[in-house]
C-alpha cells in the first residue's frame, strides 16, 4: 500500500526546496541543502522562513598544522579552505509596493530579511584559545547578517 501526503498550501504561498552542488581542482567539494516557506499576508505582505545546510571538504593543501617550514610546494592554513559546515535559520518580510511605484504589470518590492549563521569548523583549531600547539578547541562562531533592499523591475 502507497500512502500520500497531500495538502495544500494557501493562496499565493510557496514552499520551495534548493540543493547545490560544487567540486573544483584543489579537490573541495561542497554541498548545500535549503528549504523555505512564503506565506502572504493580505495583498501586499509576505513573510518568508528558510533553513539551509551547507557543508565542505578541505583543499588538497589545506593543513591546520604543517610538520615543518616548507613540508610542501603550496600550502594553506585558511580556514575556509578547511572542512568545515554552517547552518542557516531565516526570516524575512516583504513589502510589494504600490502599483504607482512600479513599472509595467510586476510590481517592485521592499525587503527586510534576518539570518542566524551558526559555523562549525571540523580541522581549524582557535588560535586565540589557551592551550598548547594543536590542543586547542575547534573554531566556530555565530554571525546575525540583516539584509535590507529594494527590488525594482521593468
Amino acid at each position: 500500500m502507497i500512502s500520500q501526503l497531500l495538502f495544500t498550501l494557501p493562496r499565493c504561498a510557496a514552499l520551495f526546496f534548493h540543493y547545490r552542488h560544487f567540486n573544483d581542482s584543489w579537490e573541495i567539494t561542497a554541498s548545500d541543502v535549503e528549504v523555505g516557506y512564503r506565506h502572504p499576508i493580505g495583498d501586499s505582505l509576505e513573510l518568508e522562513l528558510k533553513v539551509r545546510y551547507f557543508q565542505q571538504t578541505q583543499a588538497e593543501f589545506y593543513s591546520d598544522l604543517f610538520p615543518y617550514r616548507d613540508a610542501q610546494n603550496y600550502m594553506a592554513r585558511d580556514k575556509e579552505l578547511s572542512d568545515f559546515s554552517d547552518i542557516t535559520y531565516g526570516l524575512g518580510i516583504t513589502y510589494m509596493l504600490p502599483a504607482s511605484m512600479s513599472f509595467g504589470d510586476t510590481r517592485s518590492e521592499a525587503s527586510l530579511q534576518w539570518d542566524y549563521i551558526d559555523f562549525q569548523y571540523n580541522n581549524f583549531r582557535d588560535p586565540t584559545a589557551d592551550g598548547g600547539v594543536g590542543s586547542e578547541p575547534f573554531y566556530g562562531f555565530s554571525a546575525n547578517v540583516i539584509r535590507a533592499f529594494v527590488s525594482v523591475y521593468f
